[in-house]
């Protein structure tokens, strides 16, 4: 039996209907959008419905049903980790908003006051860093043929974890401003943590 810091975290899980139950996926990215220094948040964009590099899609909508459940429970983690090699928390902060809108799926991340949690947010906050991951259960799927390619189309997915990540599954994922996370940023429909 493996352990937690023995798991293989890139494989899947093969289908255990054809409705799509059980599949274990970790790497549809996330990338910042915005940077809230005085409070150690950023602000990302997931699930935009690009096409990622293992030849999937995660429709945003996919993870409406499961957001709130996340919430209650809104970890980020170390790449994917459950614990880190030393016994320590693998936890570098915490989502306090998350909302999906016509763009995608949005999250706010504040970093945690700690050790671990001081180094990541360094790495995002100066721009070495840009990218997050979620890893989820794929509930519903579809698998379909575009352009000559076989792809899945996740359009329902229970969501466990967000991790910060260093290389981005979706090669879109990319920062695209420095601005501070403000309220009127975001839509009226949002879910929120704190």
């Amino acid at each position: 039996m493996k352990t937690d810091t023995e798991v293989d975290y890139g494989a899947y899980f093969m289908p255990q209907s054809k409705s799509g139950a059980g599949v274990l996926k970790e790497l549809q990215p996330f990338s910042v959008k915005s940077i809230d220094k005085e409070h150690r948040r950023v602000r990302a964009l997931a699930s935009t419905g690009q096409l990622d590099r293992q030849e999937e899609i995660v429709l945003p909508t996919a993870f409406k049903r499961t957001l709130k459940e996340y919430l209650k429970n809104p970890v980020i983690l170390a790449g994917h980790a459950h614990r880190l090699d030393d016994g320590r928390s693998p936890v570098v902060g915490k989502t306090v908003e998350a909302w999906i809108d016509r763009e995608g799926l949005w999250i706010v991340v504040e970093f945690a006051p700690t050790e671990l949690g001081a180094e990541y947010w360094a790495l995002y906050e100066n721009g070495y860093q840009r990218a997050f991951s979620v890893g989820f259960m794929g509930v519903k799927w579809t698998d379909e043929v575009r352009d000559g390619q076989h792809i899945r189309v996740f359009t329902e997915v229970e969501l466990f974890e967000i991790s910060c990540c260093a290389v981005p599954c979706n090669p879109g994922a990319l920062v695209k401003s420095a601005a501070p996370v403000k309220s009127a940023d975001r839509p009226s429909f949002v879910e929120q943590k704190k």
